[in-house]
C-alpha cells in the first residue's frame, strides 16, 4: 500500500549559518556594530591597538531544552575531553546533547579529543531565543587585556532574524575552538556581543549556495507541503497517483545537485510504521515542531523523519545517500527546518487504506485510486492464493458519507437504477482494476470523506457462490 501540524516557513532560512558551517575570523571587511548596551559598564575600553584579533572556528548547534531559572547568554569554557564528558553527563536532561544525528550536538564534538586539546580550549556560547527560525554567525573573536594582566574575550555573533519566522522557543550551542594561549587559564571573563541584522540585512551564505533559492510546493487532498529548497538541490512535485514516490500518498522529490543518484523524499502518508532490532528513534525539534528521528543499525545518518505522530504524518525518507557529502546532509536537514503545511490548500481526492479494505480469508485486498467528484478506479488484487476457486467481482456497488460519527448512504439522483450484470475474474494471486463512474447515479460528489463497498464472490465447490464485502474509503477536498 502507499500510504503533519501546521508551520511557519522561514523563507530567509537557508542563507543563514547551518549546524556545523565554519568560519575563520581575520575577514579583510571591518566588523560589525556592536549592539547598544551589550558591554558591561564596568568593563574599561582598551588603549587603541591593544586589541587582538583571535583565529577561531565555529559551530552552531540548536540543543533545545529547558533549564529553570538559567539566564542567557552564557558562557563555558572546556578544557579537555573529560570535562566535555562532564559537561554532556551534567547538562544531558536540561538540552539535547545526546543527539547523535549527522547536524546534533554529539556529532559536532565527537573530534574534540585530548589531541585537539593540547593546544586548544573550547568555548560554548549558550543562547535562547523566541523563535527557531532565528539563526546565529560568530563574526569575531578579540582578546582584550585587562588590568590584571588576563584578557577578556569578546565574541561577537550576529543574530540573523527572518521577517517571518516560527512561533517557538529554542536554545543553541555555540562552539568556537580557541587556541589555549587565549583560553580559560588566559582569560578573566567572556563578554558575548550580539548584533541582530534583519532579512534585508542577512549576510552572503557561508556554505554551498551562491544565489539564494526558491519555494517548492506540491499540494493534495489534506493539504500543501512546503519547503524552502537553495539553489544547489532541485524539486519535483509527485502529486496523488503520479506513482512517483517510493511510498506515501503525495509529496516532493528533493535531489542534491552534486549528487543526483541519491535523492530525499517529503510526503504525506496515511499510515507510517517502521520495526527492526537495529532501529533507534530520538524526538529532535525541526521546523519548530518535535519529530521522530530514526535510523538503523547505528548508522551516521537519519534513515527517516516523521514530523506528526497522529492519525496523519509527513515523513522524510533518502534513497541512501551514498553519495551525499557531509555538507549535503546539513543541506538537508536545513531544508527539512524550513518545512510548512497548510491544511488551507487543499485540492483533489485519494483513497486511504482501512481494516475492510482486506480480507485474508481470501487473500484479496481492495485499493482505490484516481478519485474525483464523478468516479474512481478500484483495483482488487489477491496477494495470496486460499484455495477459494475462481473469484469474480461486478459493477455494483454501495457509497456512503461520514455525517460526524455516522455513515449513511449517498442519495441517488435516479430512481430504480441498476448496474451491468458482469462479472470480472481477479486472476489467481495477481490484480483487475474496474473504472467507475456515479455520476450517471448519485451526480458530482461534494467534498468530505466517502466509502465505496463492492463484493467479491468466491465460487469455489458446489453450492451456491461465497460473498466477501469489502470497503475502501476516500476522501474529496473541499
Amino acid at each position: 500500500m502507499k500510504r503533519t501540524a501546521a508551520f511557519f516557513l522561514c523563507l530567509c532560512l537557508i542563507a543563514a549559518l547551518p549546524a556545523g558551517c565554519a568560519r575563520t575570523a581575520g575577514r579583510e571587511e571591518a566588523p560589525p556594530p556592536e549592539a547598544e548596551g551589550t558591554v558591561p559598564e564596568t568593563q574599561e575600553p582598551a588603549p587603541e591597538g591593544r586589541v587582538t584579533e583571535v583565529e577561531f572556528k565555529a559551530k552552531v548547534i540548536r540543543t533545545d531544552g529547558y533549564h529553570d531559572g538559567e539566564t542567557y547568554p552564557k558562557s563555558v569554557w572546556i578544557t579537555s575531553a573529560g570535562e566535555l564528558g562532564e559537561y554532556i553527563e551534567a547538562n544531558k536532561d536540561y538540552y539535547w546533547l545526546e543527539s547523535t544525528g549527522d547536524a546534533g550536538f554529539r556529532a559536532a564534538v565527537s573530534e574534540y579529543d585530548d589531541a585537539f586539546f593540547a593546544g586548544h580550549d573550547l568555548l560554548f556560547i549558550l543562547l535562547e531565543e523566541g523563535s527557531g527560525s532565528v539563526r546565529h554567525e560568530v563574526t569575531q573573536v578579540t582578546a582584550v587585556p585587562s588590568a590584571d594582566g588576563k584578557t577578556v574575550v569578546r565574541t561577537e555573533i550576529d543574530r540573523l532574524v527572518p521577517d517571518v519566522g516560527t512561533d517557538d522557543m529554542a536554545e543553541w550551542h555555540v562552539i568556537i575552538e580557541i587556541e589555549k594561549k587565549i583560553g580559560k587559564n588566559a582569560s578573566e571573563e567572556v563578554t558575548p556581543v550580539l548584533t541582530e541584522k534583519r532579512a534585508s540585512g542577512l549576510p552572503e551564505s557561508p556554505c554551498r549556495s551562491e544565489t539564494g533559492g526558491d519555494t517548492a510546493s506540491v499540494a493534495g487532498p489534506y493539504g500543501q507541503i512546503s519547503v524552502y529548497i537553495p539553489d544547489t538541490w532541485t524539486a519535483e512535485a509527485a502529486p496523488v497517483d503520479s506513482g512517483k514516490l517510493m511510498s506515501g500518498l503525495y509529496g516532493l522529490i528533493l535531489r542534491p545537485a552534486d549528487a543526483p543518484a541519491d535523492h530525499m523524499e517529503l510526503y504525506w502518508t496515511d499510515s507510517f510504521g517502521v520495526c527492526g532490532t537495529g532501529l533507534s528513534e530520538e524526538k529532535r525539534t525541526i521546523a519548530g515542531t518535535e519529530a521522530t528521528v530514526g535510523t538503523f543499525d547505528g548508522g551516521a545518518h537519519w534513515d527517516f523523519i516523521v514530523f506528526r505522530e497522529e492519525e496523519f504524518q509527513v515523513v522524510a525518507q533518502h534513497t541512501g545517500g551514498y553519495s551525499w557529502t557531509n555538507a549535503i546532509w546539513e543541506e538537508a536537514m536545513a531544508i527539512l527546518d524550513t518545512l510548512r503545511f497548510d491544511t488551507g490548500v487543499t485540492e483533489g481526492g485519494a483513497g486511504r487504506f482501512i481494516p475492510e479494505s482486506e480480507d485474508d480469508e481470501i487473500g484479496v485486498i481492495m485499493e482505490v485510486s484516481h478519485v474525483t467528484a464523478g468516479g474512481l478506479t478500484v483495483t482488487f488484487r489477491q496477494y495470496d492464493e486460499r484455495g477459494t476457486g475462481e473469484l469474480v467481482f461486478g459493477e455494483g456497488y454501495l457509497l456512503t458519507k461520514q455525517e460526524g460519527d455516522e455513515w449513511t448512504e449517498v442519495p441517488m439522483i435516479i430512481e430504480d437504477g441498476a448496474f451491468n450484470d458482469i462479472g470480472y475474474i481477479i486472476p489467481p494471486q495477481g490484480e483487475a482494476e474496474l473504472k467507475t463512474d456515479w455520476e450517471w447515479l448519485y451526480g458530482k460528489l461534494v467534498p468530505g470523506t466517502y466509502r465505496i463497498t463492492k463484493t467479491v464472490w468466491s465460487t469455489s465447490g458446489e453450492g451456491p457462490a461465497s460473498a466477501y464485502p469489502l470497503t475502501a474509503q476516500f476522501i474529496l477536498a473541499g
